[in-house]
């Protein structure tokens, strides 16, 4: 697989997660079968914590967000050279 896009309930400077363990056996084979990953996460999960992780920061090609980004996750992103992708609201 080329890459996988991935949700999760919340993010921070360490990792990924999620509210349960469900979901976490299908989307850790995913994440290891693939080239890239991608996190789409909503800005207002930057905030929130949830109880399982799903994967360490340095498994992410890249994080899409509407942000804001709190700077610690700036920071270790960066230095784990994962890419931050801000986004805003399409206004037609």
């Amino acid at each position: 697989m080329d890459v996988c896009f991935l949700g999760a309930n919340s993010i921070d400077a360490t990792g990924t997660y999620l509210r349960g363990d469900r979901e976490s056996p299908i989307k850790s084979a995913l994440i290891q079968r693939a080239s890239r990953v991608v996190l789409l996460v909503d800005g207002a999960k930057l905030t929130h914590t949830a109880p399982v992780k799903l994967v360490d920061l340095d498994a992410l090609s890249s994080i899409v967000t509407n942000g804001p980004v709190p700077a610690e996750l700036r920071e270790r992103g960066d230095a784990l050279d994962v890419d931050l992708v801000l986004v805003s609201k399409i206004k037609h």
